[in-house]
């Protein structure tokens, strides 16, 4: 986990309002820090689906991860109650 918050803190995530306010990086700009985020991504049992696809969620520190193809996205939020 420690790697993984570490990549993190490195990404340079751009801020956008699209759909709703959130931060993104994309792979070809940042392709080691993508690729360890994308692989905890989908080690992760927490999911929602949006447009009738389903996209798995990791949390982190407050902040909800989700990769939609080339890119990952973020924005704050708690983590689901279990």
């Amino acid at each position: 986990m420690d790697e993984l918050r570490k990549a993190i803190a490195k990404g340079k995530w751009r801020k956008t309002n699209y759909v709703c306010y959130h931060e993104y990086i994309v792979q070809e700009k940042q392709p080691e820090i993508f690729r360890l985020i994308a692989e905890a991504i989908e080690n992760t049992e927490f999911f929602d689906v949006w447009k009738e696809v389903r996209y798995n969620n990791l949390y982190v520190d407050g902040w909800k991860y989700w990769r939609m193809g080339n890119i990952i996205n973020r924005k704050p939020a708690e983590p689901p109650s279990i």
